[in-house]
């Protein structure tokens, strides 16, 4: 897994239950959002990520591509890694 995705991890809660905090992000379309989602998800996973990286990815590759209309957005590893970011950031708060 890439080192970049160390830090971005999901936070407990008191049950021990994983929260995957998510930004807001304006949601223009909905569409392929969840492929998106399922190939973050398989890919990490794929490679080791473990289930709290892959849900994190998995997230961060379904953020962007709500931003736009059309269900096919640039996910590209900077762009995701900018997702991953906001995604971080928004755990700290």
């Amino acid at each position: 897994m890439s080192s970049k995705l160390r830090g971005h991890e999901p936070k407990r809660n008191q049950h021990g239950c994983v929260l995957l905090p998510l930004p807001e992000t304006p949601v223009v379309d909905t569409t392929g959002a969840g492929d998106a989602f399922v190939a973050g998800l398989i890919t990490a996973l794929a490679h080791d990520g473990g289930p709290q990286r892959a849900a994190r990815l998995a997230a961060a590759a379904a953020g962007p591509t709500v931003g736009h209309a059309g269900g096919r957005p640039t996910l590209t590893p900077k762009a995701t890694q900018d997702q991953l970011t906001v995604l971080a950031e928004s755990t700290r708060r």
